[in-house]
């Protein structure tokens, strides 16, 4: 039975033998995370300190912190997850344990998604605050993210957050779809496969997204993709950009070209994580 990635915390400063430990569902060559302690020592917290009958990573879910949470059923649902608890199995743990009110629930998440994190909302849509919700989005009906993005806004549009306000939906524009090149593929040593890293297959569709950002104190760290011979991606780079920024007017948006990091299905808010100034 998998569990919620809130685990008792260990002592201070003793590493982990577990591959994989604290925050991250990917493991790592040599059965040990020396930075974890780090972490830990700041985010534990003995409320903390018990595990959960779900399988699920923190970018599986998303909350507004005022009681609503969205998830994908393609994630939280897939049977090498939550398949035995169900929808209401999950549910009722997720509110016992997060002490949520409602939870809302999308089709898929970014089209690419589906062979490692499984549709993580992460990468689909969150909340920029409470109220308002980022949605990928894309006009282009021949790309399978078009039916995705319309089913969740489908979903958006016609439900309430837990205190019964309406969501504000806001359309980020989706890059063109992106591809692992030959190249890219064959940097992966077959020693890291063996260890459990996920093969990198050419031509297989990269999750690209930009809802897949870090909101800082006064700032938002945004991913980009384009560069030089790639005009249209740099276009759609710099139109995110504008959405992001208006989305959060507050704050200084900045781009960060990270297809290194989407390699492995991943992106910004993925390797990041946010410090509570205080519990």
């Amino acid at each position: 039975m998998g569990r919620l990635l809130k685990r008792r915390c260990p002592p201070a400063g003793r590493r982990s033998s577990r591959p994989g430990a604290v925050g991250t569902n990917k493991r790592r060559p040599g059965g040990s995370v020396r930075v974890a302690p780090v972490p830990q020592n700041h985010v534990c917290h003995p409320r903390l300190g018990v595990a959960a009958p779900v399988h699920l990573e923190g970018g599986s879910i998303h909350s507004n912190g005022e009681g609503t949470l969205v998830c994908t059923e393609e994630c939280l649902l897939h049977p090498s997850r939550n398949h035995h608890l169900g929808r209401e199995g999950i549910e009722q743990v997720l509110k016992d344990y997060l002490g949520l009110k409602k939870i809302i629930w999308l089709w898929k998440g970014i089209a690419g998604d589906d062979a490692i994190t499984n549709g993580h909302v992460d990468n689909f849509c969150c909340f920029a605050r409470p109220g308002t919700m980022l949605l990928a989005w894309t006009d282009d009906q021949n790309d399978p993210q078009w039916e995705r993005s319309n089913r969740a806004y489908d979903v958006l549009s016609t439900t309430t957050d837990a205190k019964g306000r309406k969501l504000e939906i806001i359309k980020i524009p989706c890059p063109q779809p992106l591809f692992r090149t030959y190249k890219e593929a064959e940097g992966v040593h077959l020693d890291h496969i063996k260890l459990g890293y996920c093969p990198r297959i050419p031509e297989e569709r990269l999750p690209a997204t930009y809802i897949n950002h870090y909101v800082a104190n006064g700032g938002v760290v945004m991913p980009s993709f384009g560069g030089p011979g790639s005009a249209r991606v740099t276009e759609l780079d710099g139109l995110a950009f504008e959405a992001l920024q208006k989305a959060y007017p507050d704050r200084k948006v900045v781009a960060v070209n990270s297809r290194d990091v989407l390699l492995n299905a991943g992106n910004i808010h993925c390797i990041t994580q946010q410090f509570p100034a205080a519990w």
